[in-house]
């Protein structure tokens, strides 16, 4: 009678879910609450019938445009950097001034990254850095031919750009970029002169980006330690871990009380314990996560790439969000013989046209300029004998770099775990009592039914839903192997060559000079 009278409630909330309106209210009044109350609880049963879809789902699509091109668009989202990493930017504006109608000077505003961000290390000019005293670049090539004014994104900011040089037309005191990292750099452009431009450089920028929540420095957060708050975003700090910006992402970024990227999600509807978990997982493993999103990217997506770097998935349960991470795991519970009440359904393998035994990951690399880069194969050999020749693919981890010096062990891995994935058994149902009600999506279970095959296996639930006729507890999971972890963390890989890329410097005086009759001095013509 209980679980009829539960699965009549069941019934009315997907019922409701399409429907609104009516339906909800006849719905609240056999729940005895509000309508709002009822939405909600109708909203969150929504999402608790897609537990872990992103488990079987296609891999990540997230960042819109180029990170490593400078481009001009008026329409373009507001992006927004992580991690440490390369970028060109956005341009919001872009004069001439100076020396009459001449425009010996141009000037170009750089959006970079929504704020405020720790910091913006070096700008880059035809992959050259450019040291600066003040606002002006100093030593050759570019010492009194550039300038460059940054703001880290502030709300509000103090001031507005100023290099200092040329008048900037339409640029004046009310025009503060508040809230955004950016950049003003100003070329001296001169037909008649010595050692100026005369075609803009192209310009990266290198910094540490925009700052996130970390519950493991935050000492309200049972178990944390330190000042960072949950709902004061001037006491966060940067991360380039995954999780905790992950996490941040699903919280979002508020300026003037508004949202103005990530989710917006309560604490309350986040499994903040699950991000920790994964968090110090990936500190363990050594991996980060950097490069760039923007407003206009979808949002759940752009999540599963965040994740994605640091070798896990997100999960809705209910309305809750959570996350799963690749590890080796502990089971808590065991399926047997006398929890079925219905038929099972077991598939002997995946379809061999899922089945890969080699990955080629693509990233993004420093040494490459900050490029992406596509590595060697993570192959796992057992697998190629299995299937008798190599079966690879290539994936691309979106967010996933390796900076100077770093090797390229990350995307191997991550590459290992998905061809290792590939060979999981899925989707598994198993109609079980009610008692199994209470295990959640991305739980490690075992099974010992020696009649489904299944005789001491591990299991990851990534799905759970009732039945209100019989009060079957239908888990859906995937087999887990436990010595893929072994296999993973023994693939080696590397950074692909650097193909050489250079623009010769200007000498320190200009003594290099066309003779009249276009012969050359010292076998050289002047460098523009």
């Amino acid at each position: 009678m209980k679980i009829a009278a539960f699965a009549a409630v069941a019934i009315s909330l997907a019922a409701a879910i399409p429907t609104g309106g009516g339906s909800l209210t006849l719905l609240a009044a056999g729940l005895g609450t509000s309508a709002a109350t009822a939405t909600a609880i109708a909203a969150g049963f929504s999402a608790a019938v897609s537990i872990g879809a992103g488990l079987l789902a296609k891999k990540p699509s997230a960042g819109s445009g180029s990170q490593t091109n400078w481009s001009a668009d008026p329409n373009a989202s507001i992006p927004i950097l992580f991690g440490r990493s390369g970028v060109a930017g956005d341009i919001s504006y872009r004069k001439g001034s100076g020396d009459g109608d001449k425009n010996k000077y141009e000037t170009i505003n750089t959006v970079l990254s929504l704020g405020p961000v720790a910091s913006i290390d070096a700008l880059f000019c035809d992959r050259k850095a450019v040291p600066f005293t003040g606002t002006n670049a100093s030593g050759p090539p570019f010492s009194e031919r550039l300038w460059m004014d940054k703001q880290l994104g502030a709300c509000p900011e103090a001031g507005i750009l100023n290099t200092g040089v040329g008048n900037k037309p339409g640029w004046t005191s009310a025009h503060k970029m508040s809230g955004l990292a950016a950049d003003q750099v100003t070329m001296l452009y001169d037909a008649k002169g010595k050692n100026t431009f005369t075609t803009e450089p192209q310009m990266l920028r290198v910094g540490h980006w925009i700052l996130a929540y970390d519950p493991r420095e935050d000492s309200t957060y049972p178990g944390g330690l330190g000042p960072q708050r949950v709902g004061d975003q001037t006491t966060w700090q940067w991360s380039n871990n995954p999780y905790v910006v992950g996490l941040t992402w699903a919280l979002g970024w508020f300026q003037n009380g508004k949202r103005r990227a990530g989710v917006g999600l309560r604490p309350g509807q986040i499994d903040i314990g699950s991000f920790v978990e994964a968090a110090n997982i990936a500190d363990l493993n050594g991996w980060t996560m950097g490069g760039r999103v923007t407003t206009g990217d979808d949002k759940w997506e752009v999540l599963k790439a965040i994740l994605q770097a640091g070798g896990g998935e997100p999960i809705r349960d209910g309305a809750i969000l959570s996350c799963l991470i690749q590890a080796p795991r502990v089971s808590i519970a065991t399926i047997g013989a006398g929890d079925l009440i219905g038929k099972a359904s077991v598939p002997r393998s995946r379809p061999r046209k899922e089945r890969i035994n080699g990955v080629i990951p693509k990233y993004r690399s420093e040494e490459h300029f900050w490029e992406e880069v596509s590595g060697t194969v993570a192959r796992i050999d057992p697998f190629v004998a299995q299937d008798g020749g190599t079966r690879t693919q290539e994936v691309a981890y979106q967010l996933v770099q390796v900076e100077t010096g770093q090797d390229a062990s990350q995307p191997t891995q991550l590459a290992g775990y998905d061809v290792e994935l590939s060979r999981e058994r899925m989707p598994i149902q198993l109609p079980l009592k009610l008692r199994w009600i209470g295990y959640r999506a991305g739980d490690c279970i075992s099974c010992g039914i020696s009649e489904l095959g299944l005789t001491d296996v591990q299991l990851i639930i990534i799905k759970r839903s009732l039945d209100p006729a019989s009060g079957a507890v239908t888990l859906t999971v995937r087999t887990e192997d436990p010595t893929k972890h072994a296999r993973v963390f023994a693939l080696t890989g590397s950074v692909p060559p650097v193909t050489t890329f250079s623009r010769p410097d200007l000498p320190s005086e200009y003594a290099l000079e066309m003779l009249g009759d276009g012969s050359v001095v010292d076998g050289q013509v002047p460098l523009a």
